[in-house]
């Protein structure tokens, strides 16, 4: 199981494949709000889309902690990306945190470990964009602490006004 960590030193993410069944029965177990639900759709589905798609276009990173699963998200580039992802960026959808384990920074740490995960397995990607409804203030506030910028541009999505966010990758590693 290939693992990063960050700022919470046992904060690690795995891909989906990666886990054992065991694991993978955790993270389909996830509680996760109803808002959340509004915002990123079930666990079930994200999980569905890792067993269809290719790894090196769509990848599920289970986010977990000193011996736990607490959230979970997807991450997409080319065929799987929506139409305005751009063709050097990656795109994280899905973003969900256990309802048990929310307001401890456990998702902004995981958005910190991302970027690295993106360095080391999808070469040729540049940056990562993002859309987050307008409403989440919970998430564009994570994302904004881990580093992203708002880009500006706001649309209108699927449950309401959305904004995109950036996130420009350097040479670190």
């Amino acid at each position: 199981m290939s693992s990063q960590k960050n700022d919470h030193e046992s904060l690690t993410l795995c891909l989906w494949s990666e886990l054992s069944a065991g694991w993978k029965a955790v993270v389909r177990e996830l509680s996760i709000t109803q808002e959340q639900v509004e915002y990123a759709g079930t666990v079930g589905a994200a999980i569905a889309l890792c067993e269809t798609n290719d790894e090196n276009e769509l990848a599920g990173l289970a986010i977990l902690v000193e011996g736990d699963a607490v959230g979970f998200l997807l991450l997409k580039r080319a065929g799987p990306a929506p139409e305005w992802v751009p063709d050097d960026a990656a795109v994280i959808t899905a973003l969900r945190v256990d309802a048990g384990h929310q307001g401890h920074g456990l998702g902004t740490a995981a958005m910190k470990l991302v970027p690295d995960w993106v360095r080391e397995n999808w070469s040729g990607v540049t940056r990562m964009v993002l859309s987050v409804d307008e409403e989440n203030a919970w998430a564009i506030r994570s994302y904004l602490k881990a580093g992203w910028s708002d880009d500006g541009v706001r649309i209108r999505g699927r449950i309401g006004w959305e904004r995109r966010m950036t996130l420009h990758l350097d040479n670190r590693g």
